[in-house]
């Protein structure tokens, strides 16, 4: 077994998406179809169900990302003429095709750019060929109908039990610790299999299988490199809080100052402007820990494809036995 290369690759990941800012825009893309479900079943397994609720309608709103604000939306279709309502479905369908579009050729691009030896241009990290991109796509399209599945299987323990709160919670520890390791599972295979098809150029069947290879030879590594991004996605996250509340620090003093002097047209424009520079914190952080993310995941596979990393955990009990 090889030294250990966890620090080496991150770090090397590191200075390489701070070396190459695009991928910072390219990431703000790609993270459109990321599986945010893994945090999201989490979350939910601490949350009682609703009494009363029926198993359909609760399957249905975890099968379908944003069921309620969709259900309300096309209600309102029923009150519009027919001719709005048909020039309003095909223009979401428009952008709807090109936000997934572009989202699925910033994830194959944030591989390639990764896994290149020389700095790409935009156009050169969107090049790729028609095969590859339909294959990311349709591995995204799993990707996410399974984890659909099992957010919305995971409610029906809870429906079931929902009036017992001994039994509630019980349930909820099962749902916590099956259904999150199956949701972070289709997410680490789903990465690995983009990987592949990026990389290797294979045939879907062929991605996929090699993805499930990898994943059963390093299952120890792939879920150690999970827990290392998922502290990396938290600490990010809470520093681009802090950045954002840092920045809205002048609005609260002029807000405090417009309840002495008549500051109120500069105190909303000093809101617009903090509300912006806010959101593209937000964003370009949000960019930048998505392009890092696949970074890692892009140099893990390249390692895990020769059995070049030994786990963390496998080293610890290495050296337990040596003291």
């Amino acid at each position: 077994m090889s030294k250990p290369t966890y620090r080496p690759l991150f770090w090397r990941a590191l200075k390489l998406v701070w070396q190459r800012r695009i991928l910072w825009l390219v990431g703000i893309f790609a993270g459109v179809l990321n599986t945010g479900a893994v945090l999201e079943i989490g979350f939910r397994a601490f949350n009682p169900v609703e009494a009363g609720q029926e198993i359909k309608y609760l399957f249905l709103s975890n099968l379908i990302p944003y069921f309620d604000s969709i259900r309300i939306y096309f209600a309102q279709f029923l009150v519009i003429s027919p001719l709005r309502a048909v020039i309003t479905l095909l223009v979401l369908l428009v952008i709807i095709v090109a936000i997934v579009s572009i989202s699925v050729a910033s994830q194959g691009g944030l591989i390639k750019g990764a896994l290149s030896r020389r700095e790409l241009k935009t156009k050169d990290l969107f090049d790729l060929p028609r095969a590859v991109l339909l294959r990311i796509l349709v591995i995204d399209i799993v990707a996410k109908v399974l984890v659909g599945i099992l957010l919305a299987l995971s409610t029906v323990p809870l429906a079931l039990l929902s009036t017992n709160v001994l039994a509630n919670l019980l349930a909820s520890l099962v749902v916590l610790l099956l259904f999150f390791i199956l949701t972070l599972s289709i997410s680490l295979l789903s990465i690995l299999a983009i990987a592949s098809a990026v990389r290797g150029k294979h045939r879907l069947a062929d991605s996929l299988e090699e993805a499930l290879v990898i994943f059963k030879k390093h299952p120890v590594v792939v879920f150690e490199i999970a827990v290392l991004l998922f502290v990396v996605q938290l600490v990010g996250t809470l520093v681009a809080l802090l950045a954002i509340m840092l920045l809205w620090i002048p609005y609260t003093i002029l807000f405090v100052l417009a309840t002495l002097f008549p500051l109120t047209e500069l105190t909303t424009l000093v809101s617009l402007l903090i509300g912006l520079a806010s959101f593209l914190v937000l964003v370009v952080i949000s960019g930048f820990l998505t392009a890092y993310q696949y970074t890692v995941w892009a140099f893990v596979y390249d390692k895990l494809r020769t059995g070049k990393i030994m786990p963390k955990l496998h080293r610890f009990v290495k050296t337990f036995r040596v003291l």
